[in-house]
């Protein structure tokens, strides 16, 4: 029997003597994780329930603003006009709120408040023109 490249023969000898004890130092140690503390999957589940826990006004505005899309797409299952009407008034909605004083205001600040507004209004008017455009189906 010819030994493997760095085999000193105690390992084998462990192995072969019956000694419990010494059987056990044959076998390599259990795997250790390398780095220390939670793994990254812990530490996001974590930022989420601290983050989502106290949902703020925007978390509010966001989540009415995805009911309003899947309504508006339910509509437009019965008329297309109506889903596009409905979904075009989404935006404006969100520019009359925009245009409301503080604290309604300003649930989302990303750029001035006229140019928000302005922005949302010139896309109400691009879905309504598209509603209004399209060939009914």
């Amino acid at each position: 029997m010819h030994a493997a490249p760095g085999d000193t023969g105690a390992a084998r000898h462990a192995a072969a003597s019956g000694d419990p004890a010494r059987r056990h130092a044959v076998r390599r140690p259990p795997l250790r994780r390398t780095s220390k503390g939670r793994n990254p999957i812990a530490k996001r589940w974590i930022y989420w329930r601290r983050r989502y826990s106290n949902p703020t006004r925007r978390d509010w505005l966001l989540l009415i603003c995805l009911l309003w899309i899947l309504a508006s797409a339910a509509l437009s299952l019965v008329d297309f006009r109506l889903g596009g009407i409905a979904l075009a008034a989404c935006p404006l909605a969100l520019a009359g709120l925009r245009a409301m004083p503080s604290p309604w205001g300003e649930i989302w600040i990303n750029r001035s408040r006229g140019v928000d507004m302005a922005t949302m209004v010139l896309v109400a008017v691009l879905l309504l023109s598209l509603t209004v455009t399209v060939p009914n189906v």
